[in-house]
């Protein structure tokens, strides 16, 4: 059976006015449509989200053209979608986020209007939803719901007023921001492809078209971290796999502070792994050859034998 870790799905939406119920399948080269028995019903402003811990994309949700709200949950397994019926629900809403924690092995969904903004967040185990309290809540309309697993917590990104607000166990807590991009409304954001800091990408910015990209880094000057090279670009003391921002490239199946599968590759496994590891990034699993001139100082190279490299 396929999985559907196996390959990116695209559902619903607007085509020439009208909202749509296609299901197409990005596997890595082409996208494909399958031929379903089972469908969610038309709908556009969803929200989507993979559960890792059970290999689904759950599906909640969305709007209608004729003005209706949908409260469905979908799943999808690689091959059809099923209809569940839990419990508990959150209200029939649209415009809404939904992001995967590994931490909680759990789907959060975030706010969303119907029409009105909500500020409600919600988990989903598999079986149920359940909401989850909060003593202070974003009022957010245009946003984006991201897990920074370097910090491991949920963090909702309002790209309107470039304000950034951190999930912690009962509430949502403002995190002051310097600097950033103007604001806009529609911008893509997403999480940096080194796994730390956010970037924001286009948008509207008082109707125009933006083309300019911005990206939130932690601590330093530069991007977050080089993470191949034992090189401390962020400035926080740590480099390669022993930053956590580097967990994308080192344990790129398992984020910080969750159960994983022991058996993946990973930095500390005693294995070199080529595609993930290099002897600056994990000397644990991966010796370095010393070579003059390289500006690391090796074992065995010293300030007479290499003076560029040891000083």
């Amino acid at each position: 059976m396929a999985h559907a870790a196996d390959h990116t799905v695209l559902f619903g939406g607007v085509v020439n006015g009208v909202e749509a119920s296609d299901t197409w399948v990005w596997t890595g080269s082409a996208w494909v449509q399958p031929m379903l028995a089972l469908s969610p019903p038309a709908r556009f402003l969803a929200a989507m989200a993979y559960d890792r811990k059970r290999d689904r994309v759950v599906l909640f949700g969305g709007h209608t053209i004729s003005g209706t709200n949908l409260a469905d949950t979908w799943e999808w397994d690689g091959v059809r979608w099923t209809a569940l019926a839990p419990p508990t629900s959150p209200s029939a809403r649209f415009g809404h986020r939904m992001v995967y924690d590994p931490v909680g092995e759990r789907i959060v969904l975030f706010g969303g209007a119907s029409p009105i903004t909500l500020t409600d967040t919600w988990a989903w185990d598999g079986t149920t939803w359940t909401e989850l309290p909060a003593t202070a809540t974003p009022n957010v309309s245009d946003f984006a719901l991201t897990w920074d697993a370097a910090r491991q917590e949920l963090q909702v990104y309002d790209a309107l007023a470039n304000t950034l607000w951190v999930r912690e166990p009962a509430r949502w807590r403002n995190r002051p921001l310097g600097g950033g991009p103007p604001p806009r409304t529609l911008a893509a954001v997403f999480r940096a492809p080194d796994g730390a800091g956010l970037v924001v990408d286009g948008g509207y910015e008082q109707g125009v078209v933006s083309s300019d990209q911005w990206e939130l880094q932690w601590a330093g000057t530069s991007h977050a971290e080089v993470c191949t090279q034992a090189i401390d670009a962020d400035g926080d003391g740590l480099v390669g796999c022993a930053d956590l921002d580097c967990w994308s490239v080192c344990t790129p199946w398992c984020p910080p502070g969750a159960s994983c599968d022991p058996t993946w590759p990973r930095c500390g496994d005693g294995v070199c792994n080529p595609d993930l590891e290099t002897c600056r990034s994990c000397s644990g699993d991966c010796a370095c050859t010393p070579l003059c001139g390289d500006l690391f100082c090796d074992p065995g190279e010293d300030p007479s034998s290499c003076p560029g490299d040891c000083p």
